[in-house]
């Protein structure tokens, strides 16, 4: 049986959401070569509801996050480390003891041949 993010996530965790990411999520879905409308057609989503995320005009909950991580063919775990890493410029420096932390989770699991991988 595989555990998503998803079932990990509680009831008083449900309302968690993650705000100004939408540069990341755009960035990935041209990284994947795909358009607004393809991407939303894929997790079942309208269009603008996509788009307003893109803009940072909606915060992203978890279930949102792996979703669109879903449609992008990447593990959820991974959409969700760069969300933070965009938000928390400390994470984004492998100089910082932290930054290299992250680095390191997210490659040891998420990285090809792991079991979070989608290659």
């Amino acid at each position: 049986m595989v555990v998503t993010m998803v079932d990990r996530v509680t009831t008083a965790d449900s309302d968690f959401k993650i705000e100004s990411t939408g540069d990341v999520i755009r960035a990935l879905r041209e990284k994947a070569g795909l358009s607004l409308q393809q991407l939303s057609d894929r997790i079942g989503a309208d269009k603008s509801s996509l788009s307003k995320y893109e803009n940072n005009q909606l915060a992203m909950s978890l279930r949102t996050i792996e979703r669109i991580a879903e449609g992008l063919e990447l593990a959820p775990l991974v959409v969700l480390f760069e969300c933070l890493r965009h938000r928390y410029p400390m994470l984004r420096s492998s100089k910082s003891k932290v930054g290299g932390l992250v680095q390191q989770l997210v490659t040891e699991l998420c990285g090809p041949g792991s079991k979070l991988s989608k290659n």
